[in-house]
């Protein structure tokens, strides 16, 4: 290695589980002649993850595999790059790993001026090539190692061409011929060649589509449909980069104090370059773009007549490590309309981390008493639990207290020890979107009477509906390129929540369900 904290090492001595497993799927996964199955490894990673020096291993680890075997003689390794610099970069790494092992240094030459190295006995080159299709016409390489794959795809159009131009010179080395494919997720919509090879490796992941091992996806980016995971957890960023950890080679706290002051300047785009660039996290692909009946209706909304009115159903979001905790209570009226209210609860540590833009909507919502503070995660489950139960001890078996069961470990598990009925588990997708659609209906017809306070406003505003390659689904409005967003969306899925309570467990004099057309 020749960076960080284990510069100086031998890789095979530092290298972490996914990479050793790979490097033993490759080379150890052959066919009955014992030629090597995989012809082409696609993998996106977060950036830091030593995602360029573990491809020019790779590519090294091909050309001494060959050269030991006697074959491949003269053959060419290509090595693409969206920039000069870039690919000086990766072909650094191989001349110095070549440099200070002792049974290499011997075997290679180099040539500067070509940006050339060569394995001596076997005659094999190891060059580094423009993204240009005048630069790949006629060679027929055994190998192409092409970095940050979605930046020569985003900026050249004829990348598509040039990749299929370099395959075709690599037909020529038949069983020999291996892509090494690597990339972080681009800061803006996935495009061209890396975009058909993203759709590709994820319906072999999602769906099981392979070609007995031949393509070879390895994609660390974040699982979206998993609601139980918080993307304010620095322990879950693994997922997105591997090297995040306490063994990796991409400090943990480091990443922590780079999302910190991305998140503090206010800026949508700074956190999305950080999620994209560190976590893998794609931006959206389509976004619903017009406002809500909701959204259009809510400054112009009721209040309720009574705003401490007794609740029929109590519905939490109990968020995450920096997300605030939400509980909606919701009554209907005389009307056959709805009233809600809610109360949010952060921790100390949450207040502190937020940005600019999002502690000013925390400031307004903490002096309207909307927002509570607590000095720890333990403190403020209590209190939403004490103030939950308070309505408990009115209502009896009657009220109804459900909703999302994931976010804060341990919170419904603990609550539900106390309630008189069972927590009712909302799911917190696209069955939601009925819910959401009575409360557009309600809005619509001014029989919604919220208690509009500073942090739901924000939140109701800033809750989109989003269409992606698994349907609809609800998202953030702020979340820009990054699928993520600052200014939380917990009070409106609260609010949905209760909704949800209303239309499916709350018995009532009425059918809500009427309300949706």
């Amino acid at each position: 290695l020749t960076q960080g904290q284990y510069a100086g090492q031998p890789f095979g001595d530092t290298m972490l589980p996914w990479q050793r497993e790979l490097i033993r799927y490759i080379w150890g996964h052959t066919d009955a002649n014992g030629d090597r199955i995989t012809r082409t490894l696609f993998c996106k990673i977060g950036k830091g993850a030593g995602k360029s020096t573990f491809a020019a291993m790779l590519a090294l680890c091909h050309v001494m595999d060959l050269a030991m075997r006697g074959e491949g003689y003269r053959g060419l390794v290509l090595l693409l790059s969206p920039t000069i610099s870039t690919a000086d970069s990766v072909m650094g790494h191989i001349v110095e790993a070549i440099k200070f092992d002792p049974e290499l240094a011997g075997q290679f030459k180099s040539n500067v001026a070509r940006r050339q190295i060569t394995h001596v006995k076997s005659g094999i080159v190891l060059e580094i090539a423009p993204p240009r299709m005048d630069a790949v016409v006629g060679r027929r390489p055994i190998c192409l190692l092409a970095d940050e794959i979605h930046l020569m795809a985003a900026e050249n159009r004829q990348f598509t061409q040039i990749l299929d131009q370099i395959r075709k010179g690599g037909t020529n080395a038949g069983n020999l011929y291996l892509e090494i494919l690597i990339s972080t997720a681009p800061t803006d919509v996935a495009a061209g060649a890396y975009s058909e090879l993203l759709t590709t490796a994820r319906k072999q992941r999602d769906e099981g589509l392979g070609d007995g091992g031949r393509f070879c996806p390895i994609l660390f980016e974040w699982p979206h449909d998993r609601d139980d995971l918080d993307i304010e957890d620095p322990n879950e960023w693994w997922r997105g980069n591997p090297s995040a950890v306490s063994y990796g080679t991409m400090a943990l706290g480091t990443l922590i104090e780079e999302y910190d002051t991305a998140k503090r300047t206010g800026v949508p785009r700074n956190v999305a370059l950080f999620l994209s660039q560190r976590l893998g996290i794609e931006p959206n692909q389509s976004r619903v773009g017009t406002r809500t009946p909701l959204q259009e209706a809510w400054a112009d909304l009721p209040a309720p007549a009574d705003p401490a009115h007794p609740p029929t159903v109590v519905a939490i979001d109990p968020g995450g490590q920096d997300d605030p905790g939400a509980v909606c209570y919701a009554w209907r009226t005389d009307d056959d309309g709805v009233g809600m209210r809610c109360q949010q609860y952060l921790t100390r540590q949450g207040l502190d981390r937020a940005g600019d833009a999002l502690r000013a909507v925390y400031d307004q919502a903490i002096a309207a008493g909307e927002l509570l503070i607590y000095d720890s995660g333990g403190a403020l489950d209590d209190a939403m639990t004490q103030h939950i139960l308070k309505f408990q001890e009115g209502l009896g078996s009657s009220l109804i207290v459900g909703g999302d069961t994931y976010g804060r470990a341990g919170f419904v598990p603990s609550l539900s020890k106390h309630l008189w009925n069972e927590f009712v588990s909302v799911s917190q997708g696209w069955q939601l979107l009925r819910a959401y659609a009575a409360l557009d209906q309600l809005a619509a017809d001014k029989r919604l009477y919220p208690v509009k306070t500073p942090l739901l406003s924000a939140n109701v505003e800033n809750l989109i509906l989003e269409d992606g390659p698994r349907g609809r689904r609800f998202a953030k409005r702020d979340a820009a390129a990054s699928g993520q967003g600052q200014l939380k969306i917990d009070g409106a899925m609260a609010m949905v929540s209760a909704a949800e309570l209303l239309l499916e467990h709350a018995k009532a004099p009425f059918d809500i369900r009427a309300l949706v057309g």
